[in-house]
C-alpha cells in the first residue's frame, strides 16, 4: 500500500485541479453514501448486463459533456469504439465494471459522493480498486485520472478544488493489438490502493471522488473500475470490538486475583 501525505500528493499530482477538464454536469445518479466505521465496498454487479440503463448504485454519478452526451450508460464487452460510459463485462455476465470510452463527441467522467457518518473527524481514507481494460483503441497510453474533493457534493462541480492522486490513476496495460479485451483476465487488470492522509473531514460533511477519462492521440481505450473499497481513519481512533473488551476485562480480573494471592514477605531488621 502507498501512503500519501498532503505534501506528497502535491508533488505526485501534476496539478491540484484538472485544468483540461470541461465543465461537467451530473447526467444521472443521485444521493450519497454514508461512510461509517466499516469498510464500504462496491463491485458494480447491480449494473445492467443487457440494455442501456441509468441505474447506478446509490451515491454513484455519471457526468458527460459533448454533442453525444446522454442519460444512460451502454452495456459492452469492449467490441465497440463508440464514446460513452459503459457497464463492462462478458456477454450476459452478472460480473460488471463501471467504465468509459472517450471520443471527440463525448467527454465522460464517473464517481461517487460520500458523507462522513463515523461520528468523528476523518483524518485519512484507505482507498482501493481494480482497474480493468476492456478495449485497446490504439498504441497510445490512455488513463482514468482519480481525483477527490473535500468540498464538492457533485462530481461535476469544477468550482471546487479537485486533487489528483497519482497512486490511484489507472493507465492502459495493453497497447497492441487493437480490439476487445477481457478485463477480468490478470493481464488486463491492476489492483491500486493508497492511504490519503492528513485530511480533516468533519462528521456529517460530504466529500466526492471521480475518474476523468483522458484524451489521447488516436482511438481511445475502454477502461473501467471494479471492486472499489474505502474505509475511514478517524481522530477518535479505533474502538475495541466487543470480544476485545471481554478479553481485557477477563485479563484485569486475573491480574487482580494474582495480586490477592501473592504471598506476604516477612522482613527482619538487624537490632
Amino acid at each position: 500500500m502507498t501512503y500519501l501525505s498532503i505534501a506528497a500528493r502535491g508533488v505526485t499530482a501534476a496539478a491540484m485541479v484538472f485544468a483540461a477538464a470541461p465543465a461537467f454536469a451530473d447526467n444521472y445518479g443521485s444521493g450519497s453514501i454514508a461512510l461509517g466505521g466499516t469498510t464500504y465496498t462496491q463491485n458494480f454487479d447491480s449494473l445492467s448486463s443487457g440494455v442501456a440503463s441509468s441505474g447506478l448504485p446509490r451515491g454513484w454519478r455519471v457526468s458527460e459533456t459533448g454533442p453525444n452526451q446522454n442519460s444512460t450508460y451502454s452495456v459492452g464487452t469492449g467490441t465497440s469504439n463508440t464514446g460513452d460510459v459503459y457497464s463492462f463485462g462478458s456477454a450476459n455476465s452478472a460480473d460488471r465494471a463501471l467504465g468509459s470510452l472517450r471520443s471527440n463527441n463525448l467527454f465522460p467522467s464517473f464517481g461517487a459522493v460520500f458523507s462522513n457518518a463515523t461520528g468523528s473527524t476523518i483524518t485519512g481514507l484507505n482507498i482501493g480498486y481494480f482497474g480493468e481494460q476492456w478495449r485497446n483503441g490504439s498504441n497510445s497510453l490512455d488513463s482514468l485520472v482519480f481525483q477527490y474533493s473535500l468540498t464538492s457534493t457533485s462530481i461535476s462541480d469544477n468550482s471546487a478544488v479537485w486533487i489528483s492522486v497519482a497512486a490511484l490513476q489507472f493507465s492502459s496495460l495493453i497497447t497492441s493489438p487493437n480490439g476487445a479485451l477481457n478485463g477480468n483476465l490478470g493481464a488486463n487488470r491492476q489492483e491500486l490502493s493508497t492511504l490519503l492522509s492528513g485530511l480533516s473531514i468533519a462528521n456529517g460533511s460530504n466529500f466526492a471522488f471521480r475518474w476523468l477519462d483522458t484524451d489521447v492521440a488516436g482511438n481511445e481505450d475502454g477502461l473501467a473500475v471494479d471492486n472499489f473499497s474505502i474505509s475511514a481513519v478517524t481522530a477518535a481512533g479505533a474502538v475495541p470490538e466487543t470480544a476485545t473488551w471481554g478479553m481485557m476485562i477477563a485479563g484485569f480480573g486475573l491480574i487482580g486475583f494474582a495480586l490477592r494471592r501473592r504471598p506476604s514477605v516477612r522482613v527482619s531488621y538487624a537490632a
